[in-house]
C-alpha cells in the first residue's frame, strides 16, 4: 500500500492530543510539526509553511477561531486549509469554526479512521487547488504573451505595409510613365516587360492588401445583431454579375436565411466565397451558384456555398484554409490564396467552424457554421 506524503501542523495545547494526533497521522506516512499554541504555530510557519492546519478551539492566549483568522488575513498563509478538532460539539461552535475560514470540523474523541480519512481528503483537495492556481497563472501568462505578440504581429503588418506601398507605388508609376511617355522608344518586347512589371506590381499590392485584411478580421471587434445572410448573398452576387456582364451565371439563393452574426464580417465572409464560385465557374459552360442551409448531425445550423467550377481534389483539403495555399495555378485563376484564410479567421470569431468538399471538373461546396453546436 502506498504511503500518504504531506506535511502537516498540529496545534492543540494538551501534550496528549498532541501525541494521539501525531501517532495517528506519522502512522499514515506524513510529516507532522506539532505545537502547544497560535504564537509557536506563526513561529513554525515563518520558516516552513504546512500543507494542512489541524487547529484545536480551546486554547489560552490565542484561541483556535483567532488563529485560524489571522492565518486567513495574511496573504502567505491564506491558502492553507484548516481542519478544526475540538470536544465543543455545538452547531454554533461548529458554524463559528467555519466563519473563521476552516474547511472541516472534528469533534473530540475522535477515531483514527475518520482523521485520516479527512486528512487525505483536504490534502488532496489543496494540491488540486494548487495545480489549478498554478496552471492558471501560466495560462494568464502565456494569454498575454500571445496577446503582446499579436499586437506587435499586427503594429509590423501595419508597418511592413506602409514601408511596401510607397516603393511599389514609385515602381508602378514609373512603369507606366514608360509606357505612356516613351512609346517610341520602346519595342514590343519593352512594353512586354513593363506590362508584366505592372502586373507584378498589382499582385503585391494585392498581397499585402490581403495581409491586412486577415490580421484585421482575426482581431476586429464583433458586433453581434440579426444579419440577412440571404440578402447579402444576393447583394453580392449581383456586384459580381454588374461588374462582369457579359457572364450569364444560374443563382439560387435560399430565403430567409438569417443568423447572428458581425454583419459587415458576414458581408465579407460572403464576398469571399461567393467571389470564388464566380471565378472558379468562369471557364464552365452553365455556371451555377447556390447558397443554402444543409441538415449536418451534431450541427444545428450549417450554411453553404456551392458551385459545378474547376473543383478541387479531396487530397489536397488540408491546405485550402491556410494563407498562400492555391490549389490553381495563378494562370489558370488569378488569386493570391488569402481568402479561405480570412473566411475561416471570420468563422471562427464566430464560434463557428467551417470545411470544404469537392471534386475537380465538378465543382466544390463551402460549409460554414456561425456558432457552437446547439
Amino acid at each position: 500500500m502506498t504511503r500518504a506524503t504531506g506535511n502537516i501542523l498540529v496545534v492543540d495545547d494538551m501534550p496528549d492530543n498532541l501525541q494521539v494526533l501525531s501517532e495517528i497521522l506519522i502512522r499514515e506516512g506524513y510529516v507532522v510539526r506539532p505545537v502547544t499554541s497560535g504564537a509557536m504555530a506563526f513561529r513554525t510557519m515563518a520558516a516552513a509553511l504546512p500543507e494542512l492546519v489541524l487547529a484545536d478551539i480551546k486554547m489560552p492566549g490565542m484561541d483556535g477561531y483567532e488563529f485560524c483568522r489571522r492565518m486567513k488575513a495574511e496573504e502567505r498563509t491564506r491558502e492553507i486549509p484548516v481542519i478544526f478538532i475540538s470536544a465543543l460539539g455545538e452547531i454554533r461552535d461548529k458554524v463559528r469554526a467555519f466563519e473563521a475560514g476552516g474547511v472541516d470540523y472534528i469533534t473530540k474523541p475522535f477515531q483514527a479512521e475518520e482523521v485520516a480519512a479527512r486528512v487525505r481528503t483536504h490534502l488532496a483537495m489543496h494540491a488540486l487547488r494548487r495545480s489549478l492556481s498554478q496552471a492558471n497563472a501560466e495560462l494568464t501568462a502565456r494569454t498575454l504573451e500571445l496577446e503582446a505578440a499579436n499586437r506587435e504581429l499586427e503594429a509590423f503588418s501595419y508597418s511592413v505595409s506602409h514601408d511596401l506601398r510607397g516603393p511599389l507605388q514609385v515602381v508602378d508609376g514609373f512603369s507606366e510613365a514608360l509606357l505612356q511617355d516613351c512609346p517610341d522608344r520602346l519595342d514590343d518586347a519593352g512594353r512586354t516587360y513593363l506590362s508584366r512589371i505592372r502586373q507584378g506590381v498589382r499582385r503585391m499590392g494585392q498581397i499585402i492588401e490581403d495581409l491586412l485584411n486577415l490580421s484585421r478580421f482575426s482581431h476586429a471587434e464583433l458586433n453581434l445583431g440579426e444579419a440577412d445572410l440571404s440578402a447579402l448573398c444576393g447583394t453580392v452576387l449581383g456586384e459580381l454579375a454588374g461588374a462582369d456582364p457579359g457572364r450569364r451565371v444560374e443563382a439560387v439563393i435560399r430565403p430567409g436565411m438569417v443568423v447572428r452574426a458581425d454583419e459587415r464580417l458576414l458581408q465579407v465572409l460572403v464576398g469571399n466565397l461567393l467571389g470564388n464560385a464566380w471565378k472558379f465557374t468562369s471557364k464552365c459552360p452553365e455556371p451555377r451558384i447556390e447558397a443554402g442551409e444543409a441538415a449536418v448531425p451534431g450541427e444545428t445550423r450549417v450554411f453553404f456555398i456551392r458551385d459545378n467550377g474547376a473543383g478541387f481534389d479531396m487530397s489536397q483539403k488540408d491546405r485550402l484554409f491556410h494563407p498562400f495555399n492555391r490549389l490553381h495555378r495563378n494562370d489558370e485563376f488569378e488569386g493570391t490564396g488569402i481568402g479561405l484564410a480570412i473566411v475561416q479567421r471570420i468563422v471562427q470569431r464566430h464560434g463557428g467552424r467551417v470545411w470544404a468538399e469537392g471534386e475537380p471538373g465538378l465543382g466544390a461546396c463551402v460549409f460554414f457554421t456561425m456558432g457552437p453546436p446547439g
